[in-house]
């Protein structure tokens, strides 16, 4: 792209130069029309060929700057969002395995309990038992 600019810039120079007030104006449109203070003007000035890839260049080079910050900007709000979203899953992950091993305690719990009601109602049979045999002898 840069060799096209280099090869499109003497055909610029050429259709262009500088009035009175500093204004750039292409050959071609002043001669379909002409304003008032070119004619009152200096004679016309072409545009020297060393000032014109500085300037050119430097509004390329600013453009394609802001263009990379910009790029820059958006790539690091990217790292910023899957850091972030990293962060999350990981603390979703832990929370996920505290919750597993609470659920597995609570089963464990859950269990001892019926074993425990299971043994209480085998022992509340086997008192209910006694306490009839009683009953019955007396």
């Amino acid at each position: 792209m840069s060799d096209l600019n280099g090869l499109m810039e003497p055909l610029f120079l050429a259709q262009t130069h500088f009035c009175s007030r500093g204004r750039v104006h292409h050959l071609e449109e002043e001669s379909k029309s002409t304003t008032q203070h070119e004619t009152q003007s200096k004679p016309k000035k072409v545009l020297p060929t060393a000032e014109a890839p500085k300037k050119k260049g430097k509004e390329t080079i600013e453009e394609e700057l802001s263009k990379l910050t910009a790029d820059l900007k958006k790539r690091e709000l990217a790292l910023i969002v899957k850091e972030e979203e990293a962060q999350r899953m990981a603390i979703i992950e832990q929370h996920e395995a505290s919750f597993k091993k609470n659920i597995a305690l609570v089963k464990e719990k859950f269990e001892e309990t019926k074993e425990q009601k299971e043994q209480r109602l085998a022992a509340n049979e086997r008192n209910l038992k006694r306490i009839k045999d009683r009953m019955a002898r007396q």
